[in-house]
């Protein structure tokens, strides 16, 4: 913890976590600023919080993977890890009766970063209630159209405050044809480093169908997730226009190699948006 709050660090009970191997947001901003002087580490953190917000770095559940090996895997590497945090809360009001505590280290994907800022903006800025699917993608679509320095402050701590593993942010450069900032990471990007989540998959082949061994298009898990919301937010588009406009924000967090054929996500679409 750094940004919200200086605690000290606890990791969640049961979690086998290896900080070295992470770094958090704020800190990756700041490595950037250093070597690009004209900017601040604020600009930075736009774009990384854009990626976040819109699933760029969640990770697939895996696939068959034996019991014995889900114990020796260790799953923090795969996610990113957010501050959580307790109070104890007026049972009418819900709202803490005392400051919220920082209690360790989690998991996380977006949809959960997502739920804890609003939940944090509520209890600490008195910000409005989100406890309902729209208005948490009503406040995702507001934060993804502003810059970051325009968020409330609890909400800029928090996602300073996220930490992402450094291996899987190195990836997320390579792609991006960047070397990754932060002093010592040794990449190289022309080759492809041996990536994080290397065990099982399920691949988005033209058919659907899995393919064990074989990883997925990078872009598949933005894909789904942004699918969906598009859907949501209008039941009655085109299924070939939801793939063509989700096709088009992928590409601006990923390279093309890493984008599937607009005919494969557009023949994926009706299993996607299955449940609707």
């Amino acid at each position: 913890m750094t940004y919200l709050a200086n605690t000290g660090k606890l990791w969640r009970q049961g979690e086998f976590f290896a900080h070295e191997s992470f770094l958090s947001f704020g800190d990756v901003a700041t490595h950037e600023a250093a070597r690009h002087v004209e900017h601040k580490p604020l600009s930075f953190m736009t774009q990384f919080v854009h990626a976040t917000l819109r699933g760029v770095f969640d990770s697939e559940a895996l696939a068959l993977v034996p019991f014995v090996d889900l114990m020796t895997i260790d799953q923090s590497l795969r996610h990113l890890q957010m501050p959580l945090f307790a109070a104890l809360c007026d049972p009418r009001t819900k709202l803490p009766l005392s400051k919220p505590e920082f209690v360790g280290y989690g998991c996380a994907n977006s949809d959960l970063i997502l739920l804890e800022l609003a939940r944090l903006h509520h209890w600490v800025e008195s910000g409005p209630k989100r406890d309902t699917q729209e208005a948490l993608e009503a406040f995702s679509n507001e934060l993804l159209s502003k810059e970051f320095e325009t968020y409330p402050n609890v909400v800029q701590a928090f996602l300073k405050d996220v930490l992402i593993a450094k291996e899987k942010l190195k990836e997320w450069y390579r792609r991006r044809g960047i070397t990754a900032p932060w002093p010592g990471a040794s990449n190289d990007n022309t080759i492809s480093h041996e990536p994080v989540e290397k065990i099982l998959y399920p691949s988005n082949d033209e058919s659907g169908a899995p393919n064990l061994g074989r990883p997925p298009k990078p872009a598949w898990v933005f894909i789904r997730r942004r699918s969906r919301e598009l859907k949501r937010e209008n039941r009655g588009e085109l299924n070939k226009i939801i793939a063509a406009k989700v096709l088009t924000e992928a590409a601006n967090d990923f390279c093309p190699e890493d984008l599937p054929a607009e005919s494969t996500v557009l023949k994926e679409m009706g299993r996607i948006l299955k449940g609707i």
